[in-house]
């Protein structure tokens, strides 16, 4: 063989050598430049003879921007430990993710999780939407979880989520005027309150007793639950009890004024009345309260009793009946809440976390914006409500009734009359569909 040939032959043997090895020294997750001059991110799939054993995944996530790239990063991370899984993220928009998830449910989209309100929860199961997780809860998983996160998820004797974290409602109170009408604490009875307003407003008619969203149901069960006695009805859905209806009646006789019109923007200017002594109390969620200055937050107090919504505004994982990856998406969804992680984001994001354990290195008398109260323990480990089938019916109309008062009126007694007869109707009648009737 003539040297020519035999230099030819070499760089043959080369070229072909580099052409096989070079995509396995690229590791997965890393960018790399693509035809077009961008930088791209590649997921580079395991290969075995000659086949691509990735397995892809998809999770579908309602939420702001910010968290949405917030969660990418953690995807981001998971794909670059697990080669041999990739997960792709879909963010919907709010007001688009229920229907959207039902009709996918429906044809039989690729979702294989989604990232789901815990009130959503039951609906998707009973209708046969969703598999069981029981197996994500081996060992001491169960034993860690917290009551008030995994009651709205049991149906049928399985688990169907996998709690993430939780931003519950609370009812917070101006500590100073507390303590001027003799209390150290909030009131936990409707007849302490009753004089407590009667004591602060004998100096202060224009006092105000409390502000919230009137157009959120959750900031109505709120209130109707933080009481003794009331919380498991109201986290029930039921009929309005007699002092259900005179909490809602007092309070239109008391905040005549309370108007309709609410925005976010409005949260600040709760914060500086209060401060100033001008409202006795108001329904913040926790993420909100974590969130304020030090010397606004230790003006409030917050009872340490249980809220009848400590499991609402509760997020779990939810695995799809349609997924045909069910084992790479529950070894996604065992990642991402261990308790290293859920304490990782209530530092970044200020939402509850939904393991006891993270809450035992928490704080207990001296505050902490990085680390969860274990106060909380007391108000999120204890069932407050047994679900049922029609539990999530009930919700979709009581939340849908407060949407439906009209912006442009003040919130007075008539019109409080109107909701307790439409409510109470409709559940005396039992009509599922009842809402457009209400």
């Amino acid at each position: 063989m003539s040297r020519r040939k035999y230099v030819i032959l070499l760089l043959g043997v080369f070229t072909v050598c580099m052409a096989l090895t070079l995509p396995k020294l690229v590791k997965p997750g890393t960018t790399v430049p693509s035809f077009g001059g961008q930088p791209r991110s590649q997921q580079t799939p395991e290969i075995i003879n000659g086949q691509d054993t990735t397995t892809t995944i998809h999770v579908a996530l309602s939420m702001s921007d910010a968290e949405f790239i917030y969660w990418s990063k953690l995807n981001d991370e998971f794909n670059a430990r697990h080669p041999e899984i990739h997960v792709e993220l879909m963010n919907y928009p709010q007001a688009e993710a229920y229907p959207e998830w039902i009709r996918q449910s429906q044809v039989g989209s690729p979702i294989d999780i989604i990232l789901m309100d815990n009130t959503m929860i039951r609906e998707f199961a009973v209708t046969g939407y969703l598999s069981p997780v029981d197996d994500l809860y081996a060992g001491d998983t169960l034993a860690d979880q917290l009551e008030a996160l995994t009651d709205s998820l049991k149906w049928n004797g399985s688990l169907w989520g996998v709690p993430v974290d939780s931003d519950p409602l609370f009812v917070v109170w101006q500590d100073e005027l507390l303590r001027k009408a003799g209390l150290d604490k909030p009131p936990v009875s409707w007849t302490t309150l009753l004089t407590v307003i009667e004591t602060l407003k004998s100096n202060n008619p224009a006092l105000q007793l409390i502000d919230l969203n009137p157009m959120d149901g959750r900031h109505w069960t709120a209130w109707l639950g933080v009481f003794g006695g009331n919380a498991k009805d109201a986290s029930n859905m039921t009929v309005l009890s007699d002092q259900a209806q005179q909490q809602l009646r007092f309070l239109a006789e008391q905040d005549v004024k309370l108007s309709v019109q609410h925005t976010a923007g409005e949260l600040n200017s709760w914060v500086e009345r209060l401060k100033k002594q001008e409202l006795l109390s108001a329904v913040f969620s926790w993420s909100f309260y974590n969130g304020l200055p030090d010397t606004a937050r230790k003006q409030l107090a917050i009872a340490d009793s249980a809220s009848s919504l400590a499991w609402s505004g509760g997020r779990s994982f939810v695995l799809t009946a349609q997924s045909k990856e069910q084992e790479a998406a529950k070894e996604w969804m065992s990642a991402m809440t261990l308790p290293d992680m859920q304490s990782a984001r209530y530092t970044e994001l200020g939402k509850l976390p939904a393991r006891k354990s993270v809450y035992q290195s928490g704080f207990e008398w001296e505050y902490s914006a990085s680390r969860p109260p274990n106060w909380l323990l007391d108000v999120l480990d204890q069932p407050l409500f047994t679900p049922d089938p029609d539990w999530s019916a009930r919700w979709n109309r009581w939340s849908d009734l407060w949407k439906g008062l009209e912006a442009s009126k003040p919130l007075g007694l008539k019109e409080i009359d109107n909701l307790i007869r439409a409510w109470n109707g409709a559940q005396k009648s039992g009509a599922k569909g009842a809402a457009g009737n209400l």
